[in-house]
This record gives structure tokens, C-alpha cells and sequence, in this order.
């Protein structure tokens, strides 16, 4: 596995990480309080998810 994260690993992909992280954590920070705070979330974590199945690819 750390095999496919070094051969994945790009600057491009931390930087998605990085941003995409923080979407969530902002998410919690300023509170869930209408529903397009609940599609932030779910964008954001969507994001994070894709960013974490990509750099695990063959």
C-alpha cells in the first residue's frame, strides 16, 4: 500500500487534500445550520473521498 501512495503522490493531490479537509472542518467550525450546510458537507466529504481512493489506485 505505501507502494501505490508514493507512486500516486503528487503536489496536486496533497494540496486537494489539504483543501478538501478543511472544507470539512470549516463545516463543523461554523455549525450546521441550514441544509446547504449539509450539502457543504457532503460535497466536501466526497471530495476528501475521491482524493483518498485516487491516490490508493493502481
Amino acid at each position: 500500500m505505501l507502494k501505490l501512495i508514493k507512486k500516486n503522490f503528487s503536489i496536486n493531490w496533497l494540496c486537494q487534500s489539504i483543501a478538501s479537509t478543511s472544507w470539512i472542518i470549516s463545516v463543523f467550525v461554523y455549525g450546521l445550520f441550514t441544509s446547504g450546510d449539509y450539502f457543504q458537507l457532503l460535497a466536501a466529504s466526497a471530495w476528501t473521498t475521491g482524493n483518498v481512493f485516487n491516490i490508493l489506485k493502481d
